[in-house]
């Protein structure tokens, strides 16, 4: 993934929407084009853009199992072979391995920070 930032950015940061056009040198025509394509790319921003965002805000991917008791857990978690694992926040991925379970493939989409640089240049450094 690209440091830099695109509005246009789809997945593929080294295209811009104007890329395709096949201009027939008539302002208004290829103008036209532009405008097209630049509200399509807008279009698909959105649509990627919204899919991050859902993604990264999404709170539905844990579980909890509740005992009545710490022994009960315990226990719980050594018969399972889960202690190995841990004792109270366990990696889904780990648990789904050990027992055998293939889970679908999802990739998580974090983006790179980006630091404004006219904020930087305010910030005193020693």
């Amino acid at each position: 993934m690209s440091d830099s930032f695109s509005l246009f950015d789809d997945g593929d940061s080294n295209t811009s929407p104007l890329d395709t056009i096949e201009y027939q040198h008539n302002v208004e025509g290829d103008s036209k084009k532009e405008m097209s394509a630049t509200l399509a790319a807008f279009k698909r921003r959105v649509k990627v853009e919204y899919a991050r965002v859902k993604s990264a805000t999404d709170s539905e991917f844990w579980i909890a199992i509740c005992f009545q008791s710490r022994e009960q857990k315990d226990t719980f978690l050594q018969k399972t072979g889960l202690s190995d694992i841990g004792d109270k926040y366990l990696d889904g991925l780990q648990v789904a391995d050990l027992f055998g379970i293939e889970l679908p493939e999802y990739e998580l989409s974090i983006r790179p920070r980006r630091v404004n640089q006219d904020l930087l240049k305010m910030v005193k450094r020693d």
